[in-house]
């Protein structure tokens, strides 16, 4: 089928349920999405109702499978098929559908005119699981062993001693004598048991047999003179059944056995056999118990003969039934839960059998024309040992190389190139081994998200050269604070980078209609600066003031996600003002009142950086707060009026700031490393650290597309998963080589013949 669930659609008034949010916005699904909880049940019933009129058709959700036996029926029954899902609106997929095959691989099964095998995918997942160590793992080993039941005779009497390590209570004791019942289902399954497909008109017997133990049947047909099993049942009696009468032994196992297989015995004559010949007398008996009474009543819905043979003919169904337990499927969470660490020796000589250049080597250490220090062979596997002397490891042939670092390295929670390569060193080898582990963890997209930065960050400082007053201004905002009795809540920050004088603005809002009018009446008082930085807050990326600054011809500068120092003049004097504003009100919803002195204390204190007040660099005058100037009055230390040469105060202030710039970056730049080289087009993740919600969440987030390079260390991206495009430093950067392509792997093999 094409798209499978999203051809359904989901009711109006049901869609609010499917919503979910991302960074992008809010999203509500119109068709019925994958993964809720009743999704399957309702695709199941839309299907059945389309097709359900189509008695030859065999439908699994989205899987439909049409057997015939003669090409033109083929044709007729696919026509069918295919007009009656256009009817109810389905749509299928070409490039998945197989027409007029003789074998397909169908639930796990392989049919084909011979009969139904097990597949191979789920025959390998049982083959290639390890020997259990726990009790959780042989219900993983029973559940995926149970789904071939039908394929094993005696399958209940040969693992009774398996899954008795599954009872409460029991010590758990893994010996030869469950290795034997593991080894017996391997074995039969891998020498390709073949089950026949039930054809109606054939001949039909069940035959049965019940012990206090428990109870067995086989379904049979006769085809050419000759029986052809169908299927096999067996189950354990509860303690209660294991006390019934003979008779209702008997019985139960003829009731059980007909839910077993009721798809294929009802509506058809068959014929029971068994070695119990009071059954026949109790289909005529009217004083029989109630429990026996329901039983037949069940039993009544089919058409059957039943046949008297004596226990020696029954011999088959009788070893089922003294030699049953009861081996419920697990749920399909724990069959899908193999393990392939540890995996027994088998999968390995499967691998190397089925690989040509392993066979070749193999072939060459048997013959003498490979040295034979450098590759041994070890119980029919080949294993090579490297000039150091260490300890022989297996060679891994070329298909399972990918598989061997999925192992080690995504079912090993992901640890880094180091410990996974000296891992998968301790017994395994295979050329270029590290150049191959390398990529392949450069490749994983699990690691690119989930692991920080090691190392010294990548980048240097890039200082702004400022030398002249509001020439370079530097805008933030701060809150929220408590709401003043004006509606105030926020704070604006302006600082000049040349005199470091602030300007202080409380706000109702950040909104950028709000701003423009603060910044006109600045603009007035002190002139039109020629470029402004800020972060990339709403209030400074709104429409008002990008036409304000446009209208002014004002550079607008807004620092990279994810880097305040950028900003770090008004940076630095928020965490300034804030410890101001805590020591000097004592109610916090005044702090708008005394904005005005913190501002006159900063302006009017030396800047270590100049070496004067910022007051002294703008207007030529130190100025004092009120307070300070009245006691220096009352000694007259000095003349109330002194000269300053401005000019020559911000010449000074230029070298201090250019010598305190200088050692700065100095200090900054010596924890820092080149840049990795970037170029457009690069596929990359940036980093979310200031942005996590709580420890254990992604650290990067993309992926992004770099479509320009910009100055400072800084590159423009689009997001590739979203509708945003960002600005980041390059030290928030992570690239990523892209999907995972094996070829991205593959090296020139060297095996040192």
């Amino acid at each position: 089928m094409k798209n499978g669930f999203h051809q359904i659609p989901i009711k109006d008034e049901c869609i609010k349920y499917t919503a979910f949010v991302t960074p992008d916005g809010h999203f509500e699904f119109l068709k019925m999405p994958f993964g809720i909880c009743n999704g399957p049940s309702v695709f199941q019933r839309a299907i059945n109702k389309a097709v359900n009129h189509l008695k030859f058709l065999l439908v699994y959700i989205d899987d439909l499978l049409i057997p015939f036996s003669e090409i033109e029926q083929g044709l007729q029954y696919l026509e069918r098929t295919i007009e009656a899902l256009c009817l109810s609106g389905f749509t299928i997929n070409l490039k998945k559908c197989k027409f007029f095959v003789q074998e397909i691989d169908y639930l796990g099964r392989h049919i084909s005119s011979d009969g139904v095998r097990p597949s191979n995918d789920k025959v390998k997942a049982l083959t290639g699981s390890p020997v259990p160590s726990t009790v959780k793992e042989v219900r993983q080993f029973m559940g995926l062993a149970s789904y071939f039941r039908k394929f094993i005779p005696e399958f209940a009497s040969r693992t009774a001693s398996i899954t008795n390590l599954t009872k409460k209570n029991q010590k758990w004791q893994w010996g030869p004598e469950q290795d034997a019942a593991r080894e017996y289902i391997i074995n039969h399954l891998t020498s390709k048991p073949l089950l026949n497909i039930f054809d109606p008109s054939l001949k039909t017997e069940l035959h049965t047999d019940a012990s206090s133990l428990g109870y067995g049947a086989i379904l049979l047909q006769k085809k050419d003179n000759q029986c052809r099993v169908i299927a096999y049942f067996s189950k354990r009696t509860s303690p209660a059944e294991s006390r019934y009468p003979s008779y209702e032994l008997e019985t139960l196992a003829i009731f059980n056995a007909l839910k077993q297989f009721r798809i294929y015995l009802l509506g058809i004559t068959f014929t029971i056999i068994t070695d119990c010949n009071s059954i026949k007398a109790t289909m005529n008996k009217k004083d029989i118990s109630p429990r026996v009474a329901r039983w037949w009543t069940y039993m009544q819905d089919f058409t059957f003969d039943i046949v008297y043979k004596k226990g020696k003919f029954v011999t088959h169904v009788d070893y089922l039934s003294r030699n049953a337990v009861s081996t419920s499927i697990e749920s399909s969470k724990e069959i899908n839960v193999i393990n392939e660490s540890n995996a027994p020796p088998s999968w390995l000589h499967s691998a190397q059998n089925n690989d040509p250049e392993t066979q070749s080597l193999l072939e060459k250490v048997r013959t003498g024309d490979i040295d034979g220090n450098r590759y041994k062979i070890v119980n029919d596997l080949l294993l090579y040992k490297n000039e150091n002397g260490d300890i022989p490891k297996f060679f891994i042939p070329k298909g399972y190389r990918l598989s061997l670092l999925r192992l080690f390295h995504d079912q090993n929670s992901h640890v880094g190139y180091d410990k996974t390569l000296n891992k998968i060193s301790e017994n395994f080898w295979f050329p270029n081994l590290a150049a191959f582990t390398k990529k392949y963890i450069e490749h994983c997209l699990v690691c690119v998200e989930g692991k920080s930065h090691s190392g010294p960050k990548q980048g240097f400082l890039h200082p702004l050269k400022k030398n002249i007053p509001f020439h370079t201004l530097h805008l933030d905002c701060t809150g929220p604070f408590k709401v003043s009795s004006e509606g105030y809540k926020h704070l604006l920050i302006i600082v000049d980078g040349f005199t470091k004088y602030c300007i202080l603005k409380p706000l109702k809002t950040l909104n950028g209609q709000e701003l423009v009018p603060i910044l006109r009446e600045n603009l007035t008082l002190f002139g039109t600066p020629t470029l402004i930085i800020t972060d990339r807050g709403t209030n400074f990326t709104s429409d008002h003031v990008k036409l304000l600054l446009r209208e002014m011809q004002i550079e607008h500068h807004m620092i990279a996600t994810g880097t305040p120092r950028s900003n770090g003049q008004a940076e630095k004097y928020i965490g300034t003002i804030i410890n101001m504003l805590t020591t000097t009100v004592t109610d916090s919803s005044e702090w708008p009142s005394v904005l005005w002195k913190i501002q006159q204390s900063l302006n009017t204190t030396i800047q270590k950086s100049t070496g004067f007040a910022p007051t002294r660099l703008l207007i030529g005058c130190d100025g004092n707060i009120p307070s300070v100037q009245a006691r220096l009055d009352e000694i007259q230390c000095r003349d109330s009026i002194q000269d300053i040469d401005v000019e020559t105060d911000r010449v000074l202030a230029r070298q201090r700031l250019k010598g305190a710039a200088e050692k700065y970056k100095k200090r900054f730049d010596s924890t820092r490393r080149n840049n990795i080289i970037f170029n457009i087009g690069d596929i990359v993740y940036v980093n979310q650290a200031h942005r996590r919600h709580d420890k254990l969440s992604p650290k990067f987030k993309g992926p992004y597309k770099i479509i320009n390079l910009l100055e400072h260390d800084r590159v423009y991206l689009k997001g590739l998963n979203t509708l945003r495009n960002i600005t980041v430093a390059k030290e928030k950067l992570r690239l990523w080589p892209g999907e995972w392509i094996e070829q991205n792997c593959s090296f020139e093999e060297s095996l040192l013949l």
